[in-house]
């Protein structure tokens, strides 16, 4: 039977996402969603908030810094993994990373729809002038 390493996040980007590139020319991509999680307190629902940083690869990543912005819904399947390394003092440390493989808008901000409009009009404009012959 084989082993999945597969998570899914379902929340809303806290900032435009952060965009770099690696020495040997590979895009990076950095986000942050936020994730709620309701929980009972004495008879009381309360909104719990948890902050996930997610990192894409390659299209990917490039792909996300395009058409992603800051309250977007998005979901996200991604790989855990865990990552040692040493501090400047020598201690061992830990880093628990999310991969994204898979993406999806669920909703888009109020603020993407106004940008995805003005781009619509300004495209709609170009195409006009447009003659193949």
């Amino acid at each position: 039977m084989p082993i999945y390493n597969q998570c899914q996040f379902i929340g809303n980007l806290g900032q435009d996402p952060e965009m770099n590139y690696t020495p040997t020319g590979t895009a990076v991509t950095n986000l942050s969603i936020a994730v709620d999680r309701r929980e009972k307190k004495e008879d009381e629902w309360v909104s719990e908030t948890t902050w996930i940083r997610l990192t894409a690869f390659g299209k990917t990543a490039e792909s996300m810094h395009q058409h992603l912005g800051v309250g977007d819904k998005i979901v996200v399947q991604a790989e855990y993994q865990k990552r040692q390394y040493q501090d400047d003092e020598g201690n061992d440390r830990y880093s628990h990373d999310f991969i994204i493989r898979e993406w999806r808008i669920a909703s888009r901000s109020m603020r993407s729809q106004e940008e995805d409009e003005a781009t619509d009009e300004v495209e709609t404009e170009e195409d006009d002038d447009y003659m193949p012959f």
